[in-house]
């Protein structure tokens, strides 16, 4: 009888495993970060603002352009994106310089590696 609930609880847990799963492949392919994202990166001589537009090309991959009025703009290489976190790449000033962007909903959190250390971004997405 002991092996017995022992099996079902098992197999309940395992159960509740497959659906998590499931469900969290579902929200990744259900969510689309697409659009104009208004951001900010803090940056010691003061923040940088402007626009970063994720766009679809036709083979379904992203694209990433980002808007400065220091640097221009900047296309993001190597686009992946994978369980709402976007990664990319740019050589900037002969350095290569690295993004990490967390997405939840219309709110992005990420990062910005570059030689001289690790700089903090968030951005919104613009409405309409």
């Amino acid at each position: 009888m002991q092996t017995l609930k022992k099996s079902m609880m098992l197999s309940a847990l395992a159960l509740l495993l497959t659906v998590f799963s499931v469900n969290q492949s579902v929200a990744q392919e259900a969510y689309d970060p697409t659009g104009t994202w208004e951001y900010e990166v803090s940056m010691p001589e003061g923040d940088l603002t402007g626009d970063m537009i994720i766009s679809r090309a036709e083979d379904g991959t992203l694209e990433v352009s980002i808007k400065s009025d220091v640097y221009g703009t900047i296309e993001l290489e190597d686009v992946v994106f994978d369980d709402m976190i976007l990664e990319g790449s740019a050589e900037i000033d002969g350095g290569n310089i690295e993004f990490e962007f967390k997405f939840d909903g219309d709110d992005c959190e990420g990062a910005v590696y570059t030689p001289d250390g690790t700089l903090e971004m968030t951005a919104e997405r613009k409405k309409g």
